[in-house]
């Protein structure tokens, strides 16, 4: 296997595990909003994991794979710091660690990839 196939499933892998994990604190911390919707963002991160070990060519996906874990890990920092005031989500911990991974690990994977437009 090469570098880069071994990053894609690295960061695709993550992707899956961040997206259990997103969907498992709803059932550890409860169902309040921000619970919620760090759910339905987990839902979406099964898919572009799943899509990203799977879809090998897709530039598309790739960059997905950058911005979304990167609003979302923005997102993870703001809710910690201002919505857990009285116990600590470690999860949102886990999450950011993550996406300190997947992103600037598809920013290499992106910008490794061919420029041509069918790339997309």
């Amino acid at each position: 296997m090469d570098t880069k196939f071994k990053l894609r499933l690295l960061a695709g892998a993550l992707l899956i595990i961040s997206a259990f994990t997103h969907t498992l604190q709803v059932f550890v911390y409860g169902g309040v909003w921000h619970n919620l919707g760090a759910a339905a963002y987990g839902a979406m991160y099964l898919f572009l994991g799943i899509g990203l070990i799977r879809y090998l060519d897709s530039k598309g996906l790739v960059l997905l794979c950058v911005l979304l874990p990167l609003i979302g890990g923005v997102g993870g920092v703001i809710r910690f710091l201002f919505l857990h005031t009285e116990t600590a989500n470690l999860f949102i911990v886990l999450h950011v660690l993550i996406d300190l991974v997947v992103v600037p690990t598809c920013i290499y994977l992106f910008n490794s990839m061919r420029t041509s437009i069918e790339a997309f």
